[in-house]
């Protein structure tokens, strides 16, 4: 297709069953939800550091501010696993070329897909070029005038972005099943101390931990060591327990995840995005800024000789005269009667969430 032609046929391939108009808002919020959750963490963070440097005012005793800055970490730590677990599912669609079953897979999800991602992903048994979004050379070449040896570089660069794509999915996972356990115990029962101080002189070790407890009939998947007669007094009924350092080291961690996860997420979400405007064909990973601009945008395991770069460029020139890339938005305006409003005040008035369902046609 030509550029006009894309124009003209975005709209109803958006639509289509290739993809659907619920794909497409399902992933603009995702999309900025990501982002939104990321800087509600970051606010976690500052508040964390404000407390410490006395610029929050309180009366709280030593104790309950011990509490109170480990379960600010832990609250960190949830929403971020909880990031990882949408984020998981929305790959595996991705991975299974799955776009239209995106939106009724993500509202209701069970674990065994995300344990069968993971499985899948370590066995190297998911498509890296599917999760990534990427096009078909073949296009390229026939929509674009890209010569075989723009081609098969390009080929080969976009192989580099699959592996730059599975080293960080493969770092999100190592996060996940190490922290797995304790982001199910704040979930599930409460079983878990907040503001826990270390004893014992140990070196090197963080003050402040949250301990977590469970019993589990199988060996966990990340385990630091396995021992006998050492559960606290009160709790020898459990056998399983986890321990999160709430320190400086934590927090970095936590903010070169974050940054994974939201890079990972834009990146992807946006090649599909492309894939539906340019209607299946040929595009290039890019960014689209609020004024309209397209910049090339993708990921490597390397970095480019100068010579490299001047190729690539040459080929995204090509590319962008034909890409078609609207700053589409999701805008949300409900057709409802005056009558029906007043239902919402008075929910509103109440304290209550107002939930609107609507008759299946």
């Amino acid at each position: 297709m030509k550029l006009n032609e894309k124009k003209d046929a975005c709209r109803s391939f958006v639509a289509s069953e290739r993809f659907t108009k619920a794909t497409y808002g399902v992933l603009i919020v995702f999309r900025d939800n990501v982002t939104d959750i990321t800087h509600l963490v970051t606010s976690h963070e500052i508040l964390l550091r404000r407390i410490e440097s006395g610029d929050v005012r309180h009366n709280f005793t030593d104790e309950q501010l011990d509490k109170i800055k480990s379960l600010i970490f832990v609250d960190m730590l949830a929403k971020i696993m909880t990031l990882i677990e949408n984020l998981f599912v929305l790959l595996d669609c991705f991975a299974r070329d799955a776009n239209r079953d995106i939106p009724r897979i993500l509202v209701r999800y069970a674990f065994r897909r995300i344990d069968g991602f993971i499985k899948r992903f370590e066995a190297s048994r998911v498509s890296l070029w599917r999760i990534a979004g990427f096009p078909g050379i073949k296009f390229l070449a026939r929509n674009c005038g890209l010569n075989g040896e723009e081609s098969s570089f390009l080929h080969a660069l976009l192989i580099d972005s699959c592996e730059s794509i599975r080293l960080a999915i493969q770092d999100i996972v190592t996060f996940y099943q190490a922290n797995r356990i304790l982001y199910t115990k704040f979930k599930h029962g409460l079983l878990f101390m907040p503001g826990v101080r270390s004893s014992g002189g140990i070196a090197q070790a963080p003050g402040l931990v949250l301990l977590s407890f469970d019993r589990l009939t199988r060996r966990p998947s990340r385990l630091c060591f396995e021992g006998r007669d050492i559960s606290p007094e009160g709790l020898e009924w459990f056998n399983t327990y986890s321990i999160q350092p709430c320190w400086s080291g934590t927090l970095k961690r936590y903010g070169e995840i974050l940054t994974e996860i939201g890079r990972l997420s834009r990146y992807v979400i946006g090649n599909h995005l492309l894939w539906a405007f340019n209607c299946g064909e040929d595009y290039l990973p890019a960014k689209i800024s609020p004024n309209g601009k397209t910049t090339v945008e993708i990921y490597l395991t390397k970095q480019l000789t100068s010579e490299e770069e001047g190729k690539f460029n040459r080929i995204w020139k090509k590319v962008e005269t034909n890409m078609y890339s609207p700053n589409m938005k999701l805008n949300v305006a409900f057709n409802i009667s005056p009558k029906k409003i007043q239902r919402i005040l008075k929910c509103f008035a109440e304290n209550q969430c107002a939930t609107i369902w609507r008759a299946s046609t």
